[in-house]
């Protein structure tokens, strides 16, 4: 096998002497991941959030949201099945292969001081702060699931970096009721 290291577009495979026959073939083997057209991860390549930082990789531009952030924050307990983005609005939602991926429009501009870049070794991705996260989820509760949203409440006021007067001002921003976010704190406290 020829030497092939990290993620790799289909060019810089070319460069190391492989053909689309090999790709191909490596791909069916296993040794390679196709992230999306032209976009490859080497199979054996393991990080801590693999999935996030293949689809930082795949969508460099992307914010990992909701569930997914949920997840690395350990506020939940629920598994979620994608990593669920939000991509800038006016982008065209990509192909991609690996990982499954949700992605949704958003004004991820209104939102750029809670946007954390999160470094895994020499890459990285990006994700929303916990109280954004938060926030968002609490919008979506429907869809999310109404004790998803509960669980990652009752563990965030357990967190020692919460910041309750932060969580109200950016739920202020991002459109969610303060009066419900009250009463979910007051009962939970």
């Amino acid at each position: 096998m020829k030497v092939i290291k990290g993620y790799n577009t289909t060019e810089k495979l070319y460069q190391i002497g492989l053909n689309d026959r090999d790709i191909v073939s490596y791909c069916q083997n296993g040794k390679l991941i196709k992230l999306k057209y032209g976009l490859y991860r080497k199979a054996d390549m393991f990080l801590n959030n693999q999935n996030f930082i293949d689809a930082a990789q795949a969508m460099p531009y992307c914010v990992i949201a909701r569930i997914s952030a949920l997840s690395f924050y350990d506020l939940t307990t629920f598994i979620p099945k994608y990593v669920e983005v939000d991509i800038p609005n006016g982008y065209k939602k990509p192909v991609i292969i690996y990982p499954n991926v949700k992605i949704k429009n958003a004004d991820i501009n209104k939102f750029k001081k809670h946007i954390i870049t999160q470094k895994q070794g020499r890459y990285s991705f990006r994700i929303y702060d916990i109280e954004k996260t938060l926030c968002d989820c609490i919008k979506r509760r429907k869809d999310i699931g109404v004790d998803i949203v509960r669980e990652a409440l009752k563990t965030y006021l357990k967190h020692p970096d919460k910041n309750i007067d932060k969580l109200f001002k950016v739920a202020k921003k991002n459109h969610v009721s303060v009066k419900l976010l009250s009463e979910w704190l007051g009962v939970m406290l």
